[in-house]
This record gives C-alpha cells, sequence and structure tokens, in this order.
C-alpha cells in the first residue's frame, strides 16, 4: 500500500460498522507513518518513553513486554521540595499495565534514586503512572477497581489473572482514594512555573502545584504546550471549575496557551 496515495483527513468523516463495510465504504482517517516513537505513543504511559518491546508466547493468553525509560531528568526532593538532577543509583521495575491488543502487558524500567543538592537526602523519584511501591499501573488500578463494581472481587481476579489478595487490596484502596478525593482533590489556586535543569543549556521542566496545600501536583519534563495540554486534560469538568486562580512564571507561548483554557484566572 502506498500510503501518499491514502486521502487524510483530520478527523473521521465515516465511521464503518465491521471491517466489510470499511472495504466496501472506505475509511478517511489521518495516517502516522510507523516510527520509533509509535509504540510510545500508542502506549501513552505518562513519563515514558518505550525503547523496546518482547513478546511471551502462553497457552492462555500471550504476554506482551515493553520496555521504556523515565522522560525527566529532574525529581523533587520530598524534604526541602528542592530539584535534582544527581542520580545515585538505578533499579531495575517491572509492572503491570492495561492490556495492549489482548495481551497482558507489562512494562519494564529503571527507577532511580537521586541526592538532593540541598540538604543532601537520597529519596527514589516519584512516578505520575504508577504510585510508590505499587506493581500495577495506576490506569491498571483503575480499571481493576471498576470492574469490582460491577462484578465480584473473585470473577475479576480470574478475568485479569491476579490473586483474589491482589484485587481486594485494590479495591479497597481505590475506596479509601475516591473518599480522599471528594474531600481534598480540588485544587482553587494552580501554580504553573519553569525552572531551569542547567543553566545556559536551555533545558526546561515545569512544576505545576497547589499553591493552597504547598504541594507539587507534577513535574512535566518539558514546557511545550502540547505537554501542559495533556497533563492539563487529566482534570475532570469539576476539578477545572473549581479553579479560581492559576499563577504563572512561565515562557510567553505557554502563558498565551494557559490563558485559552483559563481565561480568566492568569495572574
Amino acid at each position: 500500500m502506498n500510503i501518499k496515495n491514502i486521502l487524510l483527513l483530520p478527523a473521521f468523516v465515516e465511521r464503518a460498522k465491521d471491517a466489510a463495510h470499511a472495504v466496501k465504504q472506505g475509511v478517511f482517517v489521518l495516517i502516522t507513518p510507523v516510527s520509533d516513537a509509535t509504540v510510545t505513543h500508542l502506549l501513552d504511559l505518562e513519563q515514558f518513553t518505550m525503547t523496546s518491546y518482547g513478546i511471551e508466547r502462553e497457552e492462555k493468553q500471550d504476554i506482551l513486554h515493553l520496555y521504556g525509560e523515565i522522560e525527566s531528568k529532574v525529581a523533587i526532593c520530598p524534604s526541602c521540595h528542592s530539584l535534582s538532577t544527581t542520580v545515585k543509583a538505578y533499579k531495575d521495575r517491572c509492572v503491570r499495565d492495561c492490556d495492549v491488543w489482548g495481551k497482558r502487558t507489562f512494562v519494564h524500567f529503571q527507577t532511580r534514586r537521586f541526592e538532593c543538592p540541598e540538604c543532601g537526602h537520597r529519596f527514589t523519584e516519584e512516578l505520575q503512572a504508577i504510585a510508590w511501591r505499587r506493581r500495577q499501573t495506576i490506569r491498571f488500578e483503575r480499571q481493576v477497581y471498576e470492574a469490582c463494581l460491577g462484578n465480584s472481587k473473585k470473577r475479576t481476579a480470574e478475568t485479569f489473572q491476579l490473586s483474589d489478595t491482589t484485587v481486594n487490596r485494590i479495591f479497597k484502596r481505590w475506596v479509601k482514594k475516591q473518599r480522599q478525593e471528594k474531600r481534598f482533590g480540588l485544587v482553587r489556586v494552580l501554580g504553573i512555573d519553569e525552572i531551569s535543569l542547567k543553566k545556559r543549556h536551555k533545558q526546561f521542566a515545569v512544576v505545576i502545584s497547589d499553591l493552597e496545600r504547598h504541594c507539587v501536583l507534577a513535574v512535566l519534563p518539558n514546557r511545550k504546550h502540547e505537554t501542559l495540554k495533556k497533563w492539563l486534560d487529566t482534570l475532570s469538568d469539576e476539578q477545572r471549575t473549581i479553579i479560581k486562580t492559576v499563577s504563572m512564571d512561565m515562557w510567553g507561548h505557554i502563558v498565551t496557551f494557559s490563558r485559552s483554557i483559563f481565561p480568566k484566572h492568569i495572574v
């Protein structure tokens, strides 16, 4: 197939009900050539870049092993909240993620242990997609929790090929998480600031924080508006509505983009 001869449109203009209709009627879609970034784009796991993969064959269900790297080069010290780029140790880690193309999926990567340049504290970085000391991604845990709402825990354990104990722990954590988010999960004063990772190297990260509770919500690996938009898209309508003030110390195009999202709240 010659991709150059395919009509490209920015979105679907027709939706075929099945493969036969797709052949007969034609489906027009924006086509992106396969590249080194394809797996990363399709997996869409926050903070991660995928570098390779392998498939383990099993009778019941194949297993997909994805190998990746953490994009961000900086971490925040939990003791003094200073930024650190000094890595002192690496540790291999593997977590379960949502199934990809019907295959049980595991993500392999190395976590990093940083040393704070200000207080000397050594700490393991926090990840947005994986909670501390968890063996599953947050989105996989959410999938298990939601499955439990409509099925028994035993049935859910069988579906995801997990132990009953693991499913029960995930369910209890998410029940508690839902209660906490209702009480504390709404941010009224949002801070968005850029920081320089290395002087005179034009390497920047973006720190998003709750200025009322004085806590960091996220560290974005760059100051591209696409990266910020991706994070803002994770906010629910309720979370967006409750934000009354957005404080920024940013590069011009990010401020312009943010004004389009929060037109009345930028200070």
